[in-house]
């Protein structure tokens, strides 16, 4: 493919994926947004423990687990209800990148984009939980 024919085609995907975008309507109403984000809140327990159970080595943690029947069985009904809470930060994680994207494709639309972009990857922070 020629540079000419790929610069056409990337000016008409890019145009395609602009008139999608406009014509994308709200995902959420403003009632939908408050009840995604109180359901979001009410997970913070679990995020929470989980922190909480990292802050113990294998060793503490086993014996936290084998001296205390009602803990282990607090700590066997938390894993389970895990997978709900591993799915709903994918649907979130799914949301947030579609919102990016959406983002990015409004960006675009400004003449200075990269030294919007630039400036605020200057004052965007690390996460805190450090990867493992």
């Amino acid at each position: 493919m020629t540079r000419k024919k790929a610069e056409q085609n990337s000016e008409q995907f890019a145009d395609e994926v602009t008139a999608k975008v406009k014509a994308a309507p709200a995902w959420f109403t403003h009632e939908q947004m408050a009840k995604a984000e109180r359901e979001f809140q009410a997970n913070g327990v679990t995020r929470r423990i989980a922190l909480a159970v990292l802050t113990k080595s294998g060793q503490e943690l086993i014996d936290a687990v084998s001296a205390d029947r009602d803990f282990a069985v607090a700590m066997a009904d938390w894993s389970a209800g895990g997978d709900g809470y591993l799915a709903g930060l994918e649907a979130e994680r799914k949301t947030v990148e579609h919102a990016q994207a959406r983002v990015l494709i409004a960006l675009a639309h400004r003449e200075d984009m990269d030294e919007v972009l630039s400036e605020a990857r200057s004052t965007t922070s690390a996460p805190a939980i450090p990867p493992a």
